[in-house]
C-alpha cells in the first residue's frame, strides 16, 4: 500500500480550483511573452536546431554543446561553466550560448553571460544577433556581454538598442564602455541621409555628458527634418537634469536655439520653451521670451510666460506686464503665477493690480502670489480681499492672514462668521484664535453660530484662553450645548486646564450624558475638585468598561475620603489592567496602616488578579517589609509577580527566618516549587540551609537536584564534596554537570580528586565542564590573598597542582576539539607557564579554531603579539627566553 493518503472529498474542490487557476496564470505568461511554452525543459534549449551543430566540431566542445537541449538546468550550466573555462578556444560554441542568453526566466542564464565573456571577441558576432532577435531580458543580458567585451563593431546595434525608450538604460552603459568609438560613430552618424539614423544619433548622444555634446545637438537643431530638431531639443533638456552632472550650457553662446523660437512648427517652439525653463537667463534669452509671449499660439504664449517667470529676474516683470492685460483669462492667471516667482517689488505691486480683475482665478492666483512671498506683514490686500464676491478669493485671503494677523483685520473676520461658505467661516474662527486675546470677542461670537463646524473650532480655540473668567463662564455654558462634540471639547478644556468651577451643578449634569467621552470628561472634573456629593457617580464609574473613565473615577474616589476608600479597592479587580494600575498607583499615594493590612489579606486571600494588584500597591508604596512571610509564601505558591517584588529575592532579603517556612516547601509536589525553594536556602547560605540542601541532593526531579548541587558548592560546604562526588553518576546530564560546575566553586582542594575523575569521562561534554572548573579551583583563595596582601598560601600543594596540570594536559591531547578547545581556555585561565610548551604544540592543530585559540591564549600568557600563527617561532621564542633565564 503506498504510504500517501488520496486527498478527502472536501479538499478536492480546492486542489481542482488551485490546478485551474495556476494553468489560467501559465497561458496569461505564455500569452504576454514572459515565458515561452514549456516552461523549463523549451526554455532552457537554444534557439539553434541541433540539426545545425557542425560534424568537424571539435567533439570536446561538441558534447558541452550537446547539453544544451537536455533540458536540464544544471546540466546546462556546467557546459556553459566548462565552454567559459576554455575561453577563445570555445569561439565554435559561441551562437548556441548567445543563443541561451533568451527564451527562459530572467534569472537562470547569468551563465551563459559569463560564458560568452571569457570566449573573448569571437563571441561579439552572435551576442549582436541576440541582441536583434532576442526577447527584453535576452537583449539586456547581450549589452552587458557587449559592454564586458568593448565591441566597438556592435555599436551601430547598440545605438538602435538605446534609442528605444523602452530599454535603453543597459545599451547606453554599453556605449559609454565602448567610449570614443561609439562617440565617432555618432558624430558620423549625425551626418547619414537616413533620417532614422540621424534621429537615433541625437537620442543616443547624451550619453557622453562633456561640451562638445552640447556642440553637436545644437547643431543638429538646423536638420531639416522636424523630428530630428524635436530629438535634439529634448537630448539638450535630459542632460540639463540635475542628476546628469552635465556642464550648464551658456544660452547666450548659442543663437541658433533662441531662433528657434521662430520655427514655423508650433511643437518645436514649445519644446524649446520648456528648455529654456531650465537654463539661466540672459539678455538674449529674455528678448526671446518676450517674442514668444507675444506668439500667435495660445500654448506657446503660455509657455513662454512660465519660463519667464522661471527665470526669477527683475527684467522679466516688464514683459509680463506686457501680456497682464490678455484678454485671455487663463494667461492672465498664468502671468500672476509666474510673477510670484519673482522677487521684486515691481512684481509685487503688478500682483496687486492684477487683484482688481474682472475674473476671479486671475485675483486667486493673485492672491496665492502674493501669500508666497516673503514679505509676512503686508496684510492690507488679503484684508481687502475678505469682501470678495468669489468664495475661492476669500479663502485664499483667510488662509493668507493666519500667518499675517493683526487686531485691524478683526471687524472683518467677524462679518466672515455670516459667510455662506462654512469653509471660509471655519478658516476665518482659526485666524481669530491666532490674534490671542485680541480675538476673544471674535471667538466669543463664533461660539454663537448657527453653523456646527464654526462652533466647534472657536470652542477649542477658546481652550487656550481660559485664564480669563468671561472664557470660564463660556465654557460652562457650552457643557448643555445641543452638540456632542461641542460638550466633549468645552469639557476637555475645563478638564485640561484644572478649572476651579464654584458651581458643579452643569458639571454633574453630563455625569449622565449619551456620550462617553462627555460623561468621561465631566467625571474627570469632579475627580479633580474631590466632591463627596459626586461619589455615587464615582462609583458607578469605577466600572464602566472605559479605561479612561474608570480611571477618572478612581481618581475622586481617593479624594472622596474614608467612603471611597471600598470603591478605590474594588478597582484592583476591573477587568482592564489599566484600571488595575491606576489604582494601585492611587493606593500606593495614602501612607494608611489599614490600607497595608488591607493589601497583604489581598495578597494571602485573594485571586491571581487581586494578589498581582496588592503586591504592585505595596512594592509601589515601599511596604515590601509590611509582607509576612506567609504572604510571600502564598505569592511563591500561585507563581505571583509584580514589578520589582519578586517573592524570591524578598524571602532571601528575609534571611534565617525565612529558612524554616522555605524548608517547608521542599515537600511540596510541584517540582518548579521545590526548585525556587533550594534556590532561597542557597542565597540565605547559612548553617541551617546547608542540612535541607544536602537532602535535595536526593529528591526525584533533576533540575531540584541540580540547583541544590550549585548552591552547595557556592557554600564552600566540606560536608558536601562527597555527596556532589556521587552525583557525577547521576542518570542526567544536568546534574552532572551542575555537580562539576559545584565542585569547581566548594575551592576545597578535595574537589580536585572528582574533577579529575570527571576530566576521563566518556562524555566529551562532561570533560569540557570538567576543565573548566579544574581551572576555577583556586581563584577565591588566589583573590582573597591579594586583597589580604599575602599570596603564600595557595589552595592545592605541590602535588595537587601537578596532578591538575598532568589532567590538562592529557585534555589538550583530547580526540574532541571542543575538549580540546576548553582545556586550552582552561590553561590560559590559570596562567601556569609550565603549560606553554603544549600550547604551542596545539599551534598545528588539525582543526583551525584550536589554533587561533591557542595562539590568542598564548599571546595572553606572555605578552608577545607579534608572532604569528605558527609553531617554530614561538619554540624559538620560548628556548631563547628559557636561556636567558638560565
Amino acid at each position: 500500500m503506498s504510504g500517501r493518503s488520496a486527498p478527502s472529498p472536501d479538499a478536492r474542490p480546492i486542489i481542482a480550483r488551485t490546478g485551474l487557476m495556476m494553468a489560467f496564470l501559465v497561458i496569461v505568461a505564455v500569452v504576454l511573452g514572459d515565458w515561452p511554452v514549456g516552461l523549463d525543459e523549451a526554455a532552457a534549449r537554444p534557439r539553434i536546431p541541433r540539426e545545425q551543430i557542425p560534424d568537424d566540431m571539435p567533439p570536446e566542445i561538441r558534447k558541452h554543446v550537446e547539453a544544451f537541449y537536455s533540458g536540464d538546468e544544471n546540466t546546462i550550466r556546467r557546459a556553459c561553466e566548462a565552454l567559459g573555462a576554455m575561453g577563445p578556444a570555445a569561439a565554435p560554441a559561441a551562437p548556441w550560448i548567445a543563443s541561451l542568453l533568451d527564451g527562459g526566466p530572467r534569472h537562470r542564464h547569468n551563465y551563459a553571460q559569463v560564458a560568452l565573456v571569457r570566449i573573448g571577441p569571437a563571441s561579439i558576432e552572435p551576442t549582436i544577433v541576440a541582441l536583434q532577435l532576442g526577447d527584453r531580458y535576452g537583449r539586456w543580458r547581450a549589452c552587458h556581454v557587449l559592454r564586458d567585451l568593448r565591441a566597438a563593431e556592435a555599436v551601430p546595434a547598440l545605438v538602435a538598442e538605446a534609442a528605444d525608450g523602452t530599454r535603453q538604460h543597459s545599451a547606453r552603459e554599453a556605449l559609454a564602455a565602448i567610449g570614443h568609438p561609439a562617440r565617432e560613430y555618432l558624430e558620423r552618424a549625425l551626418e547619414h541621409p537616413d533620417l532614422d539614423v540621424r534621429q537615433r544619433a541625437v537620442i543616443v548622444l547624451p550619453t557622453f555628458r562633456d561640451e562638445s555634446t552640447y556642440d553637436l545637438l545644437i547643431q543638429s537643431l538646423g536638420d531639416p527634418e522636424s523630428a530630428v530638431r524635436h530629438s535634439a531639443i529634448e537630448s539638450i533638456r535630459r542632460l540639463l537634469q540635475p542628476q546628469r552632472h552635465a556642464p550648464d550650457l551658456d544660452v547666450e553662446a548659442h543663437p541658433d536655439l533662441l531662433a528657434l523660437l521662430d520655427d514655423p512648427s508650433p511643437r518645436t517652439r514649445r519644446l524649446v520653451l520648456e528648455l529654456l525653463r531650465q537654463m539661466r537667463p540672459g539678455d538674449a534669452m529674455l528678448e526671446a521670451l518676450t517674442r514668444a509671449a507675444r506668439d500667435d499660439e495660445p500654448t506657446v504664449r503660455m509657455l513662454a510666460v512660465r519660463a519667464l517667470g522661471a527665470t526669477g529676474d527683475a527684467r522679466a516683470v516688464a514683459p509680463l506686464q506686457q501680456v497682464a492685460d490678455d484678454s485671455d483669462a487663463v494667461l492672465r492667471a498664468l502671468v500672476a503665477t509666474a510673477l510670484g516667482r519673482i522677487a521684486h517689488d515691481q512684481a509685487a505691486a503688478l500682483l496687486t493690480d492684477m487683484l482688481g480683475d474682472s475674473e476671479a482665478r486671475v485675483r486667486q492666483r493673485a492672491l496665492e502670489a502674493l501669500a508666497a512671498r516673503e514679505d509676512r506683514d503686508a496684510a492690507a490686500p488679503f484684508i481687502r480681499a475678505l469682501d470678495d464676491g468669489d468664495a475661492m478669493v476669500r479663502m485664499v485671503a483667510v488662509q493668507a492672514l493666519k500667518e499675517r494677523a493683526e487686531r485691524g483685520m478683526l471687524p472683518r473676520l467677524k462679518r466672515l462668521l455670516d459667510d455662506p461658505d462654512p469653509a471660509i467661516r471655519v478658516v476665518a474662527t482659526e485666524v481669530m484664535a491666532q490674534l490671542g486675546a485680541d480675538g476673544l470677542d471674535g471667538l466669543l461670537a463664533a461660539v454663537e453660530s448657527d453653523d456646527l463646524q464654526t462652533r466647534r473650532t472657536a470652542v477649542s480655540a477658546l481652550t487656550n484662553h481660559l485664564s480669563h473668567q468671561r472664557i470660564i463662564d463660556t465654557m460652562v455654558m457650552l457643557l448643555s450645548d445641543a452638540d456632542t462634540t461641542v460638550r466633549e471639547r468645552a469639557a476637555w478644556g475645563l478638564a485640561r486646564h484644572r478649572v476651579k468651577l464654584d458651581d458643579l451643578d452643569p458639571v454633574r449634569k453630563l455625569v449622565n450624558d449619551r456620550n462617553h467621552r462627555v460623561r468621561e470628561r465631566a467625571i474627570a472634573i469632579l475627580a479633580q475638585h474631590g466632591d463627596a456629593e459626586s461619589l455615587p457617580a464615582f462609583i458607578r464609574a469605577s466600572q464602566d468598561r472605559n479605561h479612561n473613565m474608570a480611571g477618572a473615577a478612581l481618581q475622586g474616589l481617593a479624594r472622596s475620603g474614608p467612603g471611597g476608600l471600598e470603591a478605590l479597592f474594588d478597582g484592583l479587580d476591573h477587568p482592564d489592567s489599566r484600571v488595575r494600575r491606576r489604582a494601585v498607583q492611587l493606593l500606593a499615594e495614602k501612607d494608611d496602616p489599614e490600607i497595608t493590612r488591607r493589601l497583604n489579606q489581598r495578597v494571602r486571600e485573594g485571586d491571581d488578579r487581586q494578589r498581582e494588584a496588592a503586591a504592585r500597591a505595596l512594592d509601589r508604596a515601599d511596604a515590601a517589609d509590611a509582607l509576612d512571610i506567609d504572604a510571600l509564601l502564598t505569592m511563591l505558591r500561585q507563581g505571583t509577580r509584580s514589578g520589582s517584588l519578586d517573592p524570591v529575592d524578598e524571602l532571601t532579603r528575609r534571611g534565617d527566618d525565612a529558612v524554616g517556612p522555605v524548608k517547608a516547601l521542599l515537600q511540596e509536589e510541584r517540582a518548579g516549587l521545590r526548585r525556587e525553594a533550594v534556590i532561597i536556602l542557597g542565597r540565605i547560605a547559612t548553617a541551617q540551609s546547608v542540612d535541607p540542601l544536602l537532602r535535595s541532593l536526593r529528591d526525584e526531579d533533576a533540575t531540584v537536584r541540580a540547583e541544590a548541587a550549585v548552591a552547595l558548592g557556592r557554600a564552600g560546604e566540606r560536608r558536601a564534596i562527597d555527596p556532589l562526588s556521587r552525583l557525577l553518576d547521576d542518570r542526567d546530564r544536568l546534574v552532572r554537570d551542575a555537580a562539576i560546575r559545584a565542585l569547581g566553586l566548594s575551592n576545597r582542594p578535595e574537589a580536585l580528586a572528582p574533577l579529575t575523575r570527571a576530566a576521563a569521562d566518556d562524555d566529551w561534554r562532561t570533560r569540557i565542564s570538567a576543565a573548566a572548573n579544574l581551572a576555577r579551583l583556586g581563584e577565591q583563595s588566589q583573590a582573597q590573598s591579594s586583597n589580604d596582601g599575602d599570596d603564600s598560601a595557595p589552595l592545592l600543594n605541590p602535588a595537587q597542582a601537578q596532578k591538575r596540570r598532568d589532567t590538562l594536559l592529557a585534555l589538550l591531547d583530547d580526540p574532541a576539539w571542543q575538549v580540546r578547545r576548553a582545556a586550552i581556555l582552561a590553561a590560559q585561565r590559570l596562567g601556569d607557564e609550565a603549560l606553554l610548551e603544549p600550547l604551542i604544540d596545539r599551534l598545528e592543530d588539525d582543526h583551525w579554531l584550536i589554533e587561533r585559540t591557542a595562539h590568542e591564549a598564548l599571546i595572553a600568557l606572555t605578552g608577545q603579539d607579534s608572532l604569528p600563527t605558527r609553531r617554530e617561532p614561538w619554540r624559538q621564542w620560548l628556548a631563547q627566553r628559557n636561556g636567558v633565564e638560565d
